[in-house]
């Protein structure tokens, strides 16, 4: 087994218990890796799609890991501490994210789940594995004893628990550590204590603590209000060290009186007494105070060693996986869907036939359409597609000339052989994640939805990810509208782009709601009037709340090579002219739902007539190509009588 972590900057506190994690999985035989937002990995400059772990493990909530493999978000953040409606935003839809791992608090547990549901009951702890396990120091006389805390601490304007540790720093009573300084600011300024930096190696901070003999394990009113304690109660445990925390719920069920805890509500001054008088205690009794860390050591190795965590998660992993996919398959009903492949080359067929092969939803028929000469290469991958699933084919080559019955034919053919329930595009730039189909149908069954699509970001070249990512869309009626109403592509381009052509699954029953004439002008572009034609009906169009596509090319730089390489059809109408045409579609379309009316444009009487004619305008279109063929011919006529009279005035001379 592997598995990943995304990892942080190297000199980012967080670091010290990714390397902690990166240890313990060591001890096991386990592979782990570290893993950038760009998708990288940090010991072999590797993508992670080309080391394939088993799962994945994000510590913060912002991080967007848009990859296609099993993804745990640990819930680490305490409500109240962060900006708990931000990190919420992140853990529950833009984030491709299939399970999460908690800290086992009943009350934050409760809290998570009002937003995400199910929350697994395997927990991740915050711990350290048993090679940084520090014995307690053999102190016969106790008067070396000092509290030891290492953090940042700078709280907005004031220092976190300051008038504690002025109160320890003047009694020489503490070692403090931590950067020297924090967002330009001075961290621990006018603290006599500060002994400086530690390195995030996750070993040379126990040692530190061990040093001193006790740890403060102070907290945020958060994480006692959620009984969350942080690393440090961990880590002043394994580190050997008698540990002073706050009280909460989690330490008096699990730790006892292994550990001393402070009633949270009393002042800082009550607790500054408090904390001296446990150091006294613990230098006139240091036989005591041993016999204390001991107990919480054995505590500790039982249940919180970090390689027993990381074991017992890796072990539950498979069984957990299976169980998800299990209850998001039931959630589908077993409905079938047909995948409808755009076939323009040998490479479209190869990606769509591994979108396809990728997938984990079992309930999937196949047509594939051929825009270009079918080729004996191709055989092999419409074998390996029917080794699996019923697959149909359908030529739509028209020896790479323009006819203007190709809408209408593949359109009827479709309506005739699509007898699934739903239906999805796959074309050959665009790439699906396991999941893809999956997630879709899911979310369709649950709000009763005709059309669902999902997230998409976009890879560079190199396969590192790039930070655009197409997330919900707002306010879907009016962008629709302006797509309509305007006489630019842009705001065409900008919808094509939010809604990845193959990102979109529709019910059948939406087929229909083209007519033949329409079907003329639709080449390249259904998606979109079926995107409209779903409003129509008074069905909805929802977001998946996962991000399941992506593109390897950046379509905001150059949209017109995008276009072009996206969208290439042998038999479509020119870019220019297919957006135009399929405004006026839409405009028709819209013009006959009253709902929709006031989203048309009343002041435009060419777009009025335009939208009035818009049935006709192929008629014109090729009126107008039969005038620009003949206007090529009288060219060559004239040009061939021009060299006809040259080469007669050369011959006469």
């Amino acid at each position: 087994m592997k598995f990943a972590i995304t990892y942080f900057s190297p000199i980012h506190p967080e670091m010290e218990i990714c390397r902690r994690i990166e240890k313990a999985s060591q001890n096991l035989g386990i592979e782990c890796y570290f893993v950038g937002s760009d998708g990288l990995v940090l010991q072999n400059k590797k993508h992670i799609s080309e080391i394939k772990p088993d799962f994945l493990i994000v510590f913060d909530p912002a991080h967007l890991t848009l990859f296609d493999v099993f993804t745990y978000h640990l819930l680490w953040f305490v409500p109240g501490l962060v900006n708990s409606q931000h990190a919420i935003l992140y853990n529950a839809l833009s984030i491709s994210c299939d399970d999460r791992l908690g800290f086992p608090s009943e009350r934050a547990v409760s809290y998570y789940e009002q937003f995400y549901g199910d929350v697994n009951l395997n927990f991740l702890f915050p711990s350290v594995p048993k090679n940084y396990v520090l014995p307690p120091r053999d102190i016969r006389d106790g008067s070396t004893y000092k509290a030891f805390y290492a953090g940042i601490n700078v709280d907005s304007k004031t220092v976190r628990h300051e008038k504690i540790f002025r109160y320890l720093d003047k009694k020489g009573l503490v070692n403090l550590y931590g950067p020297r300084n924090i967002e330009g600011k001075a961290n621990w300024k006018g603290f006599k204590s500060y002994k400086g930096e530690i390195k995030f190696d996750g070993h040379s901070l126990m040692e530190a603590a061990n040093a001193s003999g006790i740890t403060l394990a102070l907290h945020h009113e958060a994480h006692a209000s959620f009984s969350m304690p942080t690393n440090r109660l961990f880590e002043g445990i394994a580190a050997g060290t008698l540990v002073i925390t706050d009280k909460m719920s989690f330490v008096e069920k699990e730790f006892k009186d292994t550990v001393f805890m402070i009633d949270f509500n009393k002042s800082e001054e009550e607790k500054a007494k408090e904390i001296e008088n446990i150091i006294i205690w613990a230098r006139k009794n240091p036989k005591e105070a041993k016999r204390k860390i001991e107990m919480a050591q054995e505590i500790f190795l039982e249940k919180y060693e970090l390689t027993k965590v990381i074991e017992k998660l890796c072990n539950a992993h498979d069984k957990r996986k299976k169980e998800l996919l299990e209850r998001s398959l039931s959630n589908c009903n077993q409905q079938y869907v047909t995948v409808i492949g755009e076939v323009h080359d040998y490479a479209s067929l190869e990606t769509i036939t591994d979108n396809i092969l990728n997938q984990d939803y079992p309930w999937l028929e196949v047509t594939l359409i051929f825009y270009c000469k079918e080729n004996i290469k191709f055989q092999e991958f419409v074998d390996r597609l029917k080794a699996k699933f019923k697959v149909n084919v359908f030529s739509a080559y028209f020896d790479r000339k323009f006819a203007d019955n190709s809408g209408p034919n593949i359109y009827g053919y479709l309506c005739k052989n699509v007898k699934t329930e739903k239906f999805i595009y796959s074309v050959g730039l665009q790439y699906w994640h396991r999941n893809h189909i999956r997630t879709l149908v899911e979310k369709a069954n649950l709000e009763n939805a005709s059309a669902v699509y999902s997230g998409s970001y976009f890879l560079n070249p190199d396969n590192t990810q790039t930070p655009l990512v197409i997330l919900p869309i707002k306010h879907l009626k009016e962008k629709i509208s302006a797509c309509i109403n305007s006489d630019e592509n842009l705001y065409y381009q900008s919808l094509h782009r939010e809604f990845l052509k193959s990102s979109v699954i529709f019910d059948t029953g939406l087929l229909k709601s083209i007519t033949e004439q329409e079907s003329k002008f639709l080449i390249g572009y259904e998606h979109i009037a079926l995107i409209v034609s779903s409003f129509l009906k008074e069905n909805i169009i929802v977001y998946s709340e996962k991000v399941t596509t992506f593109l390897k090319t950046n379509p905001f730089k150059g949209a017109p090579e995008f276009q072009r390489n996206l969208y290439y059809h042998p038999v479509r109408l020119n870019s220019r002219m297919s957006l135009n045409s399929l405004q006026f579609v839409l405009r028709e379309v819209f013009s006959q739902n009253s709902e929709f009316k006031c989203f048309l444009a009343t002041t435009d009487s060419e777009s009025q007539n335009l939208q009035k004619n818009a049935l006709g305008y192929f008629d014109i279109y090729a009126f107008n190509r039969f005038k620009l063929k003949l206007k090529k011919i009288l060219y060559i006529l004239c040009g061939l009588s021009i060299i006809g009279i040259l080469l007669a005035v050369y011959s006469i001379f």
